[in-house]
């Protein structure tokens, strides 16, 4: 695959996935008050557990955006879905259609999951603020790497 192919891609997939996590975020700050009711069942100190939320989410989905401490931001996005996917999409505990939405629910989470990992193994790509910030840090092009490795299997002279 080309590399600025390979480039656009992992690029359109930090889009598509930060997406997620700011508009949730900002839904959460939007509706603050709401959002406390959601959480206060039998949780302490809810307002700064609404915060912690509202920062995970906003500043995981920029790093995610920008391409800035890949994996990092990766690594704490998926950890931070865990709980949340264990404990808000129970689909097991609903019947009928309400069933149905949270077990999508629940899908998309492990599918996002599975998105984050996909990019913290790939790394944030050459358009990333990572990348700009370290040039030592971008990618090597396929080509290159395929033949620096049979170099290193071949019998020396």
């Amino acid at each position: 695959m080309a590399p600025r192919f390979q480039n656009g891609l992992i690029l359109t997939t930090r889009v598509l996935i930060s997406f997620f996590f700011l508009v949730s975020g900002l839904t959460k700050v939007l509706a603050w008050t709401e959002s406390l009711g959601r959480l206060a069942a039998g949780i302490p100190s809810v307002s700064l557990l609404l915060f912690v939320v509202f920062a995970i989410e906003i500043l995981g989905g920029l790093a995610l955006l920008l391409g800035l401490f890949n994996r990092v931001s990766t690594l704490v996005l998926f950890f931070y879905l865990i709980p949340v996917t264990f404990t808000e999409h129970l689909f097991w505990n609903f019947q009928g259609m309400q069933q149905q939405v949270q077990l999508l629910e629940f899908l998309k989470n492990l599918s996002i999951m599975g998105g984050l990992l996909g990019l913290f193994a790939s790394g944030p790509g050459d358009y990333s603020l990572d990348s700009y910030l370290n040039p030592q840090r971008r990618a090597q092009a396929p080509e290159e790497g395929l033949e620096q490795e049979k170099d290193a299997h071949r019998p020396a002279a």
